[in-house]
């Protein structure tokens, strides 16, 4: 038989324990940064969660294994080089419409019917969006070859686009 419970006393589960979200001063936010950053074995170069002798809330342990984490430089080029070949991919769709040609992808097309000259926009924060997401599970298991992958279809892609323009005269 579980005891009787104040209204101002927190509430107690099943068993006879109290529970933890409902503690006094207990941070739920507190929790899930934690074992977010727990979970995240790279962060980039130079993000420091250490500030004017702060730590967030973390040990000091954790904080010395997050700041000891970098992401490689292989994978730092190919994330901005995606990015990099995204916005050319972008200048030359829009030199390639100029010359009368049409725009291949239907949800692309549909973003340049709907923001005009600006579909660039859309582009690169959907592009560059999903790359950091990428990069933050990078440790899981087909990521980063994914990510390498992207890069290579965007490189195959700027480079059709350049014999597209070659080809019919820019």
């Amino acid at each position: 038989m579980l005891p009787p419970v104040k209204k101002s006393a927190r509430k107690v589960v099943a068993g006879g324990t109290p529970n933890p979200v409902q503690k006094k001063g207990f941070c739920f936010m507190k929790l899930i940064f934690r074992s977010f950053l727990r979970d995240l074995p790279r962060l980039p170069v130079g993000l420091s969660l250490v500030r004017r002798d702060k730590t967030w809330g973390l040990k000091k342990e954790e904080v010395k294994e997050i700041l000891r984490t970098q992401y490689g430089p292989g994978l730092l080029i190919a994330a901005t080089l995606t990015v990099g070949l995204n916005i050319l991919d972008a200048f030359f769709t829009m030199l390639i419409l100029d010359q009368g040609g049409e725009e291949a992808n239907p949800i692309v097309a549909a973003a340049m019917e709907a923001w005009g000259e600006h579909f660039w926009i859309w582009k690169y924060a959907l592009v560059s969006s999903n790359i950091v997401l990428l990069c933050l599970h990078s440790h899981l298991k087909y990521v980063k070859s994914s990510i390498f992958g992207v890069c290579f279809f965007y490189l195959a892609l700027v480079v059709y686009q350049l014999v597209l323009l070659r080809l019919h005269g820019s």
